[in-house]
């Protein structure tokens, strides 16, 4: 019988993916919106939750050793500008209708987070990672032929998420309190920058006031609902569903908002799952062989 505490995390990883990868169908509400005004509002109700949540949770004290020296505030700068960066990106994409690419750049970086970890972190490449690679280079190489170009907005959303994700390995702070710190230095930033623009951000009806609030809260929800999960649940779970979200995107994309979906991009698509599958089952068999070694 499955524990109640493991079916509950269980619960709250797929309420995470699903929140993420819906979440196309919420920002084309906003679509009509400035993408700068969209951004100023999801930084400050992104911050004013993720405070909310903290004086809930009474987790002040885990801030504390956040800045122990100048390398701390210069990791939190480029995690506060990564974030910015890929809610921008995020932002733009479904707002262009270009949600297929947005799909296609989030499955790429799990890829791009093994080829980043062996250049930065020197970190070791099996032989099924070394083909994963290759399955992802292979694809941007046949888009970038039959389709005459490269693409391009597909790896800046890798990029950045992947360069996040890895910026975080060198955090020591749980998911929320870094997501705070992080947000909130934004916040002061994008403040500071609305202070001297000549643009007014705020003048808006309160139907709109309140979908920018629900932005701020389904940014920070699904977070922290995919901390508990993998917390209880494991890499092995928590892995293959992340998988979810770029899957509903897609979907959400080719059929709801009937971007196109050709053979071309199939291939390209499949050549990216095969490296997927290639990663994901041979860190399965991995895992296998070595709970055999230690019993």
């Amino acid at each position: 019988m499955i524990d109640k505490s493991y079916r509950n995390a269980f619960i709250t990883l797929i309420i995470a993916n699903l929140i993420w990868g819906s979440q196309a169908i919420f920002w084309k509400f906003l679509s009509e919106i400035n993408l700068n005004t969209i951004l100023v509002h999801r930084i400050i109700w992104g911050a004013f939750f993720c405070i909310l949540l903290m004086c809930g949770q009474k987790r002040w004290n885990e801030l504390k050793s956040a800045v122990r020296s100048p390398k701390d505030i210069l990791f939190i700068l480029i995690n506060s500008a990564l974030l910015a960066g890929n809610w921008l990106i995020f932002i733009w994409l479904i707002n262009i209708d270009k949600i297929v690419e947005l799909s296609l750049g989030h499955f790429m970086s799990p890829l791009l987070v093994i080829l980043f970890g062996r250049i930065i972190y020197k970190e070791h490449c099996t032989r099924g990672q070394i083909t994963a690679l290759l399955c992802c280079l292979s694809a941007i190489i046949y888009q970038s032929v039959t389709l005459g170009t490269v693409p391009l907005n597909a790896l800046a959303v890798a990029a950045v998420f992947s360069l996040f994700a890895l910026s975080k390995k060198m955090s020591h702070l749980k998911p929320l309190p870094s997501m705070t710190i992080d947000v909130v230095i934004l916040s002061i930033i994008t403040l500071i920058w609305v202070a001297s623009s000549s643009t007014n951000h705020f003048s808006f009806p309160h139907t709109t006031h309140m979908l920018f609030a629900c932005g701020g809260l389904i940014t920070v929800l699904p977070m922290i609902f995919y901390a508990h999960g993998a917390r209880v649940c494991g890499l092995k779970v928590t892995g293959l569903l992340q998988y979810m979200a770029p899957i509903l995107s897609l979907l959400i994309g080719v059929l709801i908002y009937n971007e196109p979906f050709g053979f071309n991009k199939i291939v390209t698509f499949s050549l990216i799952w095969t490296g997927l599958s290639i990663c994901t089952f041979e860190a399965f068999y991995r895992q296998k062989n070595n709970r055999l070694k230690s019993s």
